[in-house]
């Protein structure tokens, strides 16, 4: 049976696609919406990756190199990622226990352009009505629903049929999803400029910073508490969703893992720069081609069209 972790919640923003089971995301706005977010992602090598969804090795096979694996994560990282002015620290390591371990510092001139591969999810930063600003988190919403004349009214009995056969299909995910999820932990830091003012779902950490974190045993527990909630479940089912694939919406969830339906946090006051944008991207830029150098990689490759060197 395929399973994405994206099926599980619309939380695991950051693990199918990236396959990063330890992430750390420290971003730092400007109020024009500039900033930077240093990123350091943990993950499985492929043949760790694929002994966790219980695909068979072979034995007489030789060793896949991790030291390639980790350069191609590098690779991965810079080619998908949107919006990227610069990177700087960009570095890769191969853990004792043979995970992988990439690092690096992105630059971005809007935040509304940008996107890392690590994130599934969308940053808004726009002005509040007490004269600041505000950032949003915005989950990407997995549920789907049938088109209008395709849903057929369901009868009690059906839809109780379809409670028991999502239950089914949970248990069925459930020791995969464990064994995908036991380790994962997903940490996201934000410096704002300001004082904080109105906050929902983030931890506050400090006279401008607020934090969201979570971990892949919260988020099994959450399923948990929905999947034997035949009540919720029965709702699901009558609108035309899987409750396996997002259907218990974003609003429920980041209800149940944060407290709050939203993630929102309000900044009020002088709202200066937190630091030189145009200065720390010179300067970036000017490390680039060394850095990958020394590690390896072409970054012009890698890179979107429209952050490759002038010839």
């Amino acid at each position: 049976m395929k399973m994405k972790i994206a099926m599980i919640t619309m939380f695991a923003m950051v693990a199918a696609t990236a396959g990063c089971f330890e992430l750390k995301l420290v971003t730092t706005l400007n109020p024009d919406g500039s900033g930077k977010v240093a990123i350091e992602s943990i993950a499985p090598s492929m043949e760790a990756l694929s002994g966790m969804m219980g695909a068979k090795t072979n034995s007489d096979a030789k060793p896949p190199d991790t030291t390639e694996q980790a350069k191609s994560s590098v690779r991965e990282l810079i080619k998908n990622s949107k919006g990227v002015d610069a990177w700087s620290d960009v570095s890769y390591e191969v853990l004792e226990d043979g995970r992988i371990k990439v690092k690096g510092t992105a630059y971005f001139s809007d935040l509304a352009k940008f996107k890392v591969k690590t994130q599934n999810t969308k940053l808004k930063w726009a002005k509040n009505d007490q004269g600041g600003m505000t950032l949003e988190i915005i989950m990407k919403d997995e549920g789907k629903v049938q088109q209008a004349g395709e849903k057929p009214k369901l009868s009690d009995e059906e839809v109780a049929e379809k409670v028991q056969q999502a239950k089914m299909q949970y248990q069925q995910m459930k020791p995969m999803m464990q064994a995908v999820l036991a380790k994962m932990k997903i940490e996201q830091t934000y410096h704002l400029p300001g004082k904080l003012d109105k906050v929902s779902g983030f931890e506050k950490i400090g006279d401008g910073a607020v934090k969201m974190s979570f971990t892949g045993q919260k988020m099994l527990g959450v399923m948990d508490k929905l999947m034997s909630d035949d009540k919720a479940l029965a709702l699901v089912v009558k609108a035309g969703k899987n409750p396996n694939k997002g259907g218990f919406g974003n609003d429920k969830m980041s209800e149940m893992m944060f407290g709050s339906k939203t993630l929102q946090a309000g900044v009020i006051g002088n709202l200066k720069p937190l630091f030189d944008y145009k200065a720390e991207v010179e300067k970036a830029k000017a490390g680039e081609k060394g850095m990958f150098e020394k590690l390896g990689i072409d970054s012009d490759a890698e890179k979107p069209a429209n952050l490759k060197s002038a010839d």
